[in-house]
């Protein structure tokens, strides 16, 4: 038997949360944990409100429509912050029910594998980019321009221009708040890698329905009556049967618990990518730190939703050819009872598992393109304005 399990980089990102006493292994989180997580969560809401004001005071209209966008990708964080703070349980149930699948094929498991570790290159790479252009603008870019600014020109009550403390105040809260975001950024990743892991838990049914009633190497060799390769099938079948229940309501249990929040990346993708489009297009490109930063909001903004509608598009296909694999199966020389049996099965596989947002829009490729045909008008638009 072989184990196939998220690869590692998941798992340190979860424990990310442990060592920064986000999370605790409690079962009831006592009053000082909670008071924690109101602060966590009220810090991460006032950097929200001081953007927003921030867009509204300032002169410069690029700039504004900047701190527009980057308000709006912040009232997306917000909602990933009080699901990480309040509903641990319910993502550590789905890590527990998604995170390990079990094969006998060794082919199978290496295909699987292979798969999960590309995967985790891909995030590895995503992060590294996104990292490398956003940290060295938070820590970087105050001591880096003349004016001595910060990188968001966000709303603070005390004049940061005539105060050297106000100053150091406000970058520390910037600081902050761009903190918070990488860490609602690594949920993100982390829902990524449940989503990869339900679509090889389809892959793998898909293959156990074409390998229905098949003989291990052992008893292949043995003479075993066409009643006994029946009932062999037979069994194979109703356990195949009961995997794929469970993974459909795993499904709808991760469907249940994050749909609000893919719905409000569905509203705001267009949105989120259009702003990172025209703020890098339209920056003055005085300070190359400022321009990595742009480049980083641009491709955290195409990922962030592209990614949720590729992974849902995977899930998608592969429910999808589950009615394929099982007409590969030897089903044609079973029992009356066993081929009834799949004539049902059949019939539900004909409509694939799907996660869909706000019961209107399917996560699949073609959304992401409208989003993306959205963003475009939204920039044409702009331009129109701005010109």
């Amino acid at each position: 038997m072989f184990k196939i399990v998220i690869p590692n980089t998941f798992y340190q990102l979860v424990r990310l949360n442990y060592l920064l006493r986000i999370w605790s292994d409690s079962e009831s989180p006592d009053w000082r944990e909670h008071c924690l997580h109101l602060i966590y969560f009220f810090y991460l809401v006032g950097f929200m409100v001081a953007v927003a004001v921030g867009s509204y005071a300032t002169s410069d209209k690029d700039e504004s429509v900047f701190l527009v966008v980057l308000a709006i990708v912040y009232f997306v964080m917000v909602y990933r912050l009080r699901y990480i703070l309040w509903q641990r349980k319910d993502f550590i149930y789905l890590i527990e029910q998604i995170g390990t699948s079990y094969t006998e094929d060794q082919n199978e498991f290496v295909k699987m594998s292979d798969e999960l570790i590309f995967f985790t290159k891909i995030v590895r790479g995503y992060l590294g980019f996104a990292l490398s252009g956003s940290v060295p603008a938070v820590f970087l870019y105050p001591f880096f321009n003349e004016k001595r600014s910060l990188l968001f020109n966000i709303a603070f009550p005390f004049d940061r221009t005539k105060s050297e403390i106000a100053f150091w105040m406000a970058y520390l809260f910037v600081v902050g708040g761009l903190l918070w975001a990488a860490l609602c950024i690594f949920f993100t990743v982390k829902t990524w890698y449940l989503m990869l892991c339900l679509s090889v838990k389809y892959k793998m049914l898909g293959n156990r329905f074409r390998n229905l009633g098949k003989l291990k190497e052992d008893e292949s060799q043995k003479k075993i009556s066409t009643a006994e390769r029946h009932r062999v099938f037979y069994r194979d079948l109703i356990v195949a049967i009961r995997t794929y229940d469970h993974i459909n309501s795993v499904l709808n249990t991760f469907a249940s618990n994050l749909e609000n929040l893919f719905f409000l990346q569905v509203l705001t993708g267009a949105i989120s990518i259009c702003g990172g489009i025209y703020t890098l297009a339209f920056s003055r490109h005085e300070n190359m730190v400022l321009d990595g930063y742009n480049c980083a909001f641009l491709v955290y903004s195409i990922f962030d939703i592209y990614m949720i509608m590729y992974l849902g598009n995977e899930i998608k296909f592969s429910s999808d050819q589950l009615s394929y694999r099982l007409l590969e199966s030897d089903w044609i020389e079973q029992s009356a009872l066993c081929k009834k049996s799949i004539i049902i099965l059949t019939e539900r596989l004909k409509r694939p598992q799907e996660l869909t947002v706000g019961k209107l829009y399917p996560m699949n490729l073609s959304t992401f393109t409208s989003i993306a045909r959205g963003a475009y008008s939204m920039l044409n638009v702009l331009q129109h304005f701005r010109s």
